[in-house]
């Protein structure tokens, strides 16, 4: 059970700035994969990667 708050609409419309999908292929295999231990991986990383182009 999660204590973090149900979201009541958890799909958003793309911004202009999100990555397209050959985009994602590119970056992808870039990223680490998990090493098989500890909590399963619960974070889209897709969805990360167009934050983080957000901020910065």
């Amino acid at each position: 059970m999660s204590r973090l708050p149900a979201i009541a609409n958890p799909k958003r419309q793309p911004y202009p700035s999100d990555l397209s999908d050959s985009e994602w292929k590119i970056l992808k295999p870039l990223l680490p994969r998990p090493k098989g231990f500890g909590h399963p991986v619960q974070v889209d990383y897709c969805i990360m990667a167009n934050i983080f182009q957000i901020i910065c």
